[in-house]
């Protein structure tokens, strides 16, 4: 175990409170399905497990749809923009915030990709992406 990758990813996890409050920290058993943890803390955990492995390719489904707005915040900042900095990066997300740091965006409507681009070409070209 590297302790010091370990450390890193718990702090851009927000997950070091959190294991503070577990009767056995780090130790401490999870439920089946994560049966005691709330949806953020399950969210959490599956990004710092992801990010500890240390993949080349990441795809995350709405990383930041369970937890609160300033934890999202900071998920993105450590996590996507930090850690996961030089490494590709697929999120799907319904919150607009986190798309103006993308390479390239994909706006889909029923099914379909409607438009593609950078945040700004997207903003302002309307239709799709403005109706979000």
């Amino acid at each position: 175990m590297d302790n010091e990758k370990y450390n890193i990813i718990l702090e851009a996890c927000s997950l070091k409170k959190d294991l503070e409050l577990f009767a056995f920290g780090d130790q401490t058993i999870i439920g089946e399905r994560g049966l005691n943890l709330s949806g953020g803390q399950k969210q959490r955990f599956q990004i710092a497990r992801a990010l500890y492995h240390d993949a080349d390719i990441y795809l995350l489904d709405d990383p930041f749809s369970v937890v609160v707005a300033h934890t999202g915040t900071h998920l993105f900042k450590e996590c996507l923009l930090g850690i996961l900095g030089s490494k590709t990066v697929i999120y799907v997300t319904h919150q607009l915030e986190f798309l103006s740091s993308a390479d390239l965006i994909l706006v889909m409507k029923d099914g379909r990709i409607t438009q593609t681009g950078k945040y700004e070409e997207i903003y302002k070209s309307g239709s799709d992406f403005i109706e979000l």
